[in-house]
């Protein structure tokens, strides 16, 4: 859209009057502009607009041509299609009605900062194109802004007042942030607000950051809030910047703005409400206290020699460590974390309604460096606990002394005494100590320390969860497992205990598989239902290993049955096989399977 401004005998027009089509670039522009000026019109008989208005109109377009920077742009010519051509632009438009609503002020005038939106057009122009078209209203010369013209000059020098007064007041903020007040009548405002107007590099006039900084010193009740809540720092400043910080806000927002003098006292109800929660952490890091101290060896989480004899009580891993970190908490998490479970209910909870036994097994027994210690985990299992920990754990997190877990250090001849508990599977007494502790060292495979508990262990229940479990694991779609070709007798060691590891969820894979730098390993997408006949034709697709020739394996055993699926083997998402090549058929093309 373009505007044309004149002087006292010429008159303002703002229109769609322009032959131009939104082009971006001048080159373009000024293209149009020649084929335009250029263009022999049409006489008056064949086209609406006479001859003296086409001359008129040329005469625009050369005035145009001076200033491309006043060019519609795509959104100006909202109405106007961008691909027609100049000459259907310019019928389109020359029906136009003239508005100059665009240029003027809410004063109905002509404000200073729209002069790069006009255009001066001579009066017989004026006329001529008024005449025609309509449209308006008229503006001349003497219709500029005389109150846009004083608000602009009054915000001019608003912002060097305000900048001159900032400059010499900033020693006195410096000052005050760094704890040195000036004798005299003071102020309380935000720490943190006066630390950010300091650092704000447009200073030159006030703004939206200069809104509120008693805001943040203001509880809900509308008081002053004390100065140990959350947030509500606070600086003394002289009076003498106060009243200009209170100047500047007040005057773009009235609403916040508080005044707190320096002997105001702080809101009755927020420091009551503040004391007793200070109180109420003070209690907490007392009583975390005490607990580290009586339990030093449990919170370090290092494993103990255990002892044959003695007798030890199991609690879930898992509240173990969530015992630990609600423990160790400090400073603004001391509170935030959860406090764990009761050990009444933990214990509840670890016993089968049905046979009255355990549903958990406790963790396994290791032999290291002569002493038998518990394996460590921070998520499965029950881990042992000295007698000494659990009672004081039944008077700290409400158990009863006689209903917990008891567990002892038995020797077993063979794992199935470690199951069922059987009359062979004795408990060392401290009579027999020295002589069991010998038998271990002489034939460890033999006698293998395990851990007694009362109640026992249900295998039934526990048997049952697991094969839901093994089900619901091995009912897998299009997922990633790895196969490793191996050239020899044997697999490395690593790769025979690879499946053990533990894999990777949601690994991307690119392709059906992948080949590794060494071309040795490929990675395939299968399924629980892919049979066994089916994975070694992906093999022998990637590795080109005849099917009849493959020995594929997981861990040390041999894959057989090509008619068993994925799942009948076991064979899990994420689990290493190794195959070998016996090149005992010749190589053929997999095309004829």
């Amino acid at each position: 859209m373009i505007h044309i401004f004149g002087s006292q005998q010429t008159g303002f027009v703002s229109g769609q009057i322009i032959l131009l089509p939104p082009l971006k670039r001048k080159t373009e522009q000024a293209a149009v502009l020649q084929k335009l000026e250029n263009k022999k019109w049409m006489p008056a008989a064949r086209c609406p607009c006479s001859q003296k208005t086409a001359a008129v109109l040329s005469a625009a377009v050369l005035a145009v041509k001076n200033c491309c920077c006043c060019c519609p742009t795509a959104e100006m010519l909202c109405g106007l299609s961008s691909t027609r051509r100049p000459h259907d632009l310019f019928h389109h438009t020359l029906y136009c009605s003239i508005d100059n609503g665009a240029i003027q002020c809410e004063h109905g005038k002509v404000p200073a900062s729209k002069v790069t939106s006009m255009k001066r057009l001579s009066s017989v122009a004026w006329q001529k194109l008024h005449s025609k078209y309509g449209g308006g209203p008229i503006l001349n010369s003497d219709d500029f802004c005389m109150e846009c013209l004083k608000d602009g000059a009054k915000s001019a020098v608003s912002a060097d007042v305000y900048r001159e007064r900032r400059a010499s007041l900033k020693t006195l903020a410096e000052a005050a942030l760094a704890g040195n007040c000036p004798d005299g009548p003071s102020y309380f405002i935000s720490k943190t607000w006066l630390t950010h107007w300091l650092r704000r590099k447009n200073a030159d006039i006030p703004s939206d950051g200069d809104n509120g900084p008693t805001s943040a010193l203001r509880c809900c009740h509308g008081d002053f809030l004390p100065e140990h809540a959350p947030g509500a720092k606070r600086v003394s400043v002289p009076e003498i910047l106060w009243l200009f910080l209170y100047q500047t806000v007040h005057e773009k927002k009235a609403d916040d703005t508080v005044t707190f003098p320096s002997d105001s006292h702080p809101c009755e109800t927020c420091s009551r409400e503040l004391s007793d929660v200070a109180s109420v952490e003070v209690n907490l890091r007392a009583v975390k206290l005490k607990q580290r101290q009586n339990h030093e060896k449990l919170i370090s989480g290092k494993s103990f020699a255990l002892h044959p004899g003695q007798k030890y009580y199991l609690v879930p891993s898992s509240w173990l460590s969530e015992w630990r970190a609600y423990i160790t908490a400090t400073g603004k998490n001391i509170s935030s974390l959860p406090e764990p479970q009761t050990l009444e209910a933990v214990a509840r909870s670890l016993i089968c309604e049905k046979h009255s036994r355990l549903l958990q097994r406790p963790l396994d027994l290791v032999l290291k460096r002569g002493s038998i210690i518990q394996k460590a985990s921070n998520t499965d299992g029950l881990t042992i606990i000295p007698e000494y920990d659990w009672k004081l754990f039944s008077e700290e997190w409400s158990a009863t002394p006689g209903k917990g877990i008891s567990a002892e250090i038995a020797f077993s001849k063979s794992s199935q005494d470690k199951l069922h508990g059987s009359s062979e599977a004795v408990p060392i007494t401290d009579g027999n100590l020295g002589q069991s502790l010998d038998d271990t060292n002489d034939d460890l495979g033999a006698r293998e320390p395990y851990i007694r508990t009362d109640p026992e262990v249900c295998e039934e229940c526990i048997g049952e969860r697991e094969s839901c479990a093994l089900v619901e694991k091995l009912n897998y779609q299009n997922e990633d497992i790895h196969v490793y070709f191996v050239h020899g007798k044997e697999a490395p060691k690593s790769i025979k205990e690879a499946s053990k590891a533990v894999t990777v969820p949601d690994r991307r894979t690119s392709k059906r598989s992948r080949r590794t730098s060494s071309g040795n390993s490929i990675s395939l997408k299968v399924s629980g239902s892919t049979s066994v006949y089916q994975l070694k034709l992906m093999i022998w697709e990637s590795l080109g290993i005849v099917k009849e020739n493959q020995m594929l394996h997981k861990g040390s055993v041999e894959i057989e049955d090509d008619f068993a699926t994925l799942a009948d083997k076991s064979i899990f998402p994420g689990d290493f096989l190794w195959v070998r090549d016996s090149e005992i058929y010749e190589n053929r093309d997999i095309a004829g399977e």
